[in-house]
């Protein structure tokens, strides 16, 4: 997950923790890069309306697919690189 998904992360609302890095400290050590989550929290952040997360292939490339709980056909596509990106995407979309 890069420093930008998890700005966009931190902004909505996910809750931020422990420093990230070393960089960008502000007054009392805060990172203003934004908490980079692991797969389990961002689960568990998107629960009860996480659905499934599906690895596919498109267009020959790998790409992660994250859905909610009953998923219209109407809901984006919450994709990633990895796991842990679509799942965010999948988080930003459902707090918008």
């Amino acid at each position: 997950m890069n420093y930008d998904l998890a700005k966009k992360l931190r902004d909505v609302g996910f809750p931020q923790k422990e420093e990230i890095c070393g960089y960008h400290l502000k007054e009392g050590g805060h990172c203003d890069c934004g908490y980079l989550p692991t797969l389990e929290e961002l689960i568990e952040a998107c629960s009860p309306n996480f659905g499934a997360l599906m690895h596919e292939i498109v267009q020959v490339t790998p790409v992660y697919v994250a859905t909610p709980f009953g998923a219209v056909s109407t809901f984006p596509r919450c994709e990633g690189d990895t796991p842990s990106e679509a799942m965010a995407n999948l988080y930003l979309a459902l707090n918008k």
